[in-house]
C-alpha cells in the first residue's frame, strides 16, 4: 500500500499550510495543525476502503502453446467480490527472455462482475516461454492510495515452429506451378525414372524417349512417359552455431531456417520422399533417420522445436564425418548455415566437397544486407570509404566461395530471409523434376 503522487502533493501542501499558520499565529499552532491531521485521517480512511487481495479473485487461463513469429494470448479474469469497487486496474506481466517485453496495459473492472482481459505475448525464440510474474494495481476511491498485488503464476508455454504451415503467396505460386506442370507426366528419361505410360509423339519431344518397337507395331511414333521417382532421401541439416543466432526482423537465422525447413518437410513428405533431420555446431546435436508419410510431420516439428541456440563455433569436419558414416545411399542434403571469415569458409568448402562427391548438396544461406548497405553507402567521409572498401572485399570473398562451391556441384541458394521458403521449395521441386538425385 503506497500513497499516490496526488496524496504526496496534498500532504506537502497541508504541512506547509500548518507550518505557515504556526509561524504567523504561534498561539494558534494547535489549530494550524488541523489541515494536516484531517488529511492524515482521510489517508487512513482511504487505506481501509481500498480493496485488498482478499476482495478479489484472480484466474489465469494459459495458452496451450505458441508458435514462433505469431502472437499468443493469456486470459486474466478478475472477479471483485460483491459491493467492491476497484475502478481502473493496471496490469503488468513479466516473462522470460523467450517473449518480447510487455508494456503497461490498463483495463477498467466493474464491481461484482468478472472481467476477462487478453494479454498478448509475442514469442521471439523457441523454447519454454514462461509467465513469471503478474502485477495488479489499483487506486483508492479518492485516488490517494495505491494498492499493488503480485502473483507468481509460474506458467510455462511451449514455443514451437508452426506445425500447420501457412503458405504465403510466393510459396503457393511455386507449389501450384509445379502441380500444374506435374499434371502432365514429366518427359525426362534416365536412371531413377519410373515408366508410367505411352503417348503419341509431339513436336519437341526428345528422340531418346521414342519407343521404336511399339511405334513399329502401331505404325505411329509413340514416346514413353516417366514419373519422378519417389522414396528418395532428403536430409535437412541445421547449423546451430553462433552465426545462426543473429537476428533478422525479430527472428534468428536459425528460426528462419526452421520455418523454411518445416515448409519443405511438408512438401517432401507429400511427394512420397523420406525426410531426415541433422543439427550440429561444435557437437552433433541431433540426427533423426529419414522417415516417410505425413504422420511423421508433427514429430519432425517437435524435434525442430527443441533445437537450442548455441554460441559456439561450428565444426564442419565433425558434421561431415558423421553424415558420411550415417548415410548409406545417395541423398539430398540441404544445409542451412552461414559464414563470415575466409578461414572457416575455406574449411566449410573442403567438407562440402567431400559430401558432394557422394550426395547432392544444397547450400542455403541468407544475404548479408549489412555488408551490401555498407558497400553501397555514399562516401561522406574517409571512414565511410574505408568501411565500403572492407565490405566490398568481404562480399567479393563471399561470392568467390559461392562460385567455388558451384564448381564442386553444390547448389547455392543465397536469398533474402523473407523469400527463403519459396526459393527452397522451388529448388527442391526443380531437382525432382530434372531427376538430379
Amino acid at each position: 500500500m503506497l500513497p499516490s503522487p496526488l496524496a504526496i502533493w496534498i500532504l506537502v501542501g497541508a504541512f506547509l499550510l500548518s507550518l505557515a499558520g504556526a509561524v504567523v499565529a504561534p498561539s494558534y499552532a494547535d489549530a494550524a495543525l488541523a489541515p494536516l491531521v484531517l488529511f492524515l485521517y482521510v489517508l487512513v480512511w482511504e487505506w481501509r476502503m481500498t480493496p485488498s487481495a482478499r476482495d478479489v479473485e484472480i484466474r489465469i487461463d494459459e495458452a496451450q502453446g505458441a508458435h514462433i513469429g505469431s502472437d499468443t494470448t493469456v486470459t486474466v479474469s478478475v472477479s471483485p467480490l460483491s459491493g467492491i469497487q476497484l475502478g481502473t486496474v493496471d496490469i503488468r506481466v513479466a516473462t522470460n527472455a523467450y517473449f518480447a517485453e510487455q508494456p503497461d496495459q490498463h483495463w477498467r473492472l466493474d464491481a461484482g462482475e468478472e472481467t476477462s482481459v487478453d494479454i498478448t505475448l509475442t514469442p521471439i525464440a523457441r523454447g519454454p516461454g514462461k509467465l513469471e510474474k503478474l502485477w495488479l494495481r489499483w487506486q483508492s476511491p479518492f485516488g490517494l492510495m495505491i494498492r499493488q498485488m503480485a502473483f507468481d503464476p509460474d506458467i510455462t508455454i511451449p514455443i514451437t515452429p508452426n506445425l500447420t504451415p501457412q503458405f504465403d503467396e510466393q510459396v503457393e505460386m511455386v507449389v501450384n506451378s509445379y502441380q500444374q506442370r506435374g499434371s502432365r507426366a514429366v518427359q525426362l528419361g534416365g536412371e531413377g525414372s519410373e515408366f508410367q505410360a505411352l503417348r503419341k509423339r509431339s513436336s519437341g519431344d526428345d528422340t531418346r524417349i521414342i519407343d521404336w518397337k511399339r511405334s513399329a507395331r502401331y505404325r505411329t511414333l509413340l514416346v514413353k512417359e516417366f514419373e519422378v521417382e519417389r522414396n528418395q532421401q532428403v536430409i535437412l541439416s541445421f547449423d546451430t552455431g553462433y552465426l545462426m543466432s543473429q537476428q533478422r526482423d525479430g527472428l534468428s537465422n536459425l528460426d528462419h531456417s526452421i520455418n523454411a525447413g518445416m515448409l519443405l518437410a511438408n512438401i517432401c513428405l507429400r511427394e512420397g520422399d523420406r525426410l531426415g533431420l541433422f543439427a550440429f555446431d561444435s557437437q552433433i546435436r541431433t540426427f533423426a533417420a529419414p522417415v516417410a508419410g505425413l504422420a511423421a510431420y508433427p514429430i519432425i516439428g517437435e524435434t525442430l522445436a527443441h533445437l537450442d541456440y548455441c554460441q559456439e563455433e561450428t565444426n564442419y569436419t565433425l558434421a561431415t564425418s558423421h553424415l558420411l558414416s550415417q548415410l548409406q545411399r545417395r541423398s539430398l542434403l540441404v544445409f542451412f548455415t552461414d559464414f563470415v571469415d575466409t578461414v572457416s569458409a575455406s574449411l566449410m568448402a573442403d567438407n562440402l566437397k567431400k559430401l558432394a562427391a557422394h550426395h547432392l548438396v544444397v547450400f542455403m544461406t541468407y544475404q548479408n544486407r549489412f555488408l551490401q548497405e555498407e558497400e553501397q553507402a555514399l562516401p561522406g567521409s574517409m571512414e565511410q570509404v574505408g568501411r565500403s572498401v572492407v565490405a566490398g572485399s568481404m562480399l567479393q570473398e563471399r561470392h568467390s566461395l559461392m562460385r567455388e562451391l558451384e564448381m564442386m556441384g553444390v547448389h547455392i541458394l543465397e536469398v533474402p530471409h523473407e523469400r527463403a521458403a519459396a526459393r527452397l521449395i522451388n529448388e527442391y521441386l526443380s531437382i525432382k523434376h530434372r531427376e538430379l538425385l
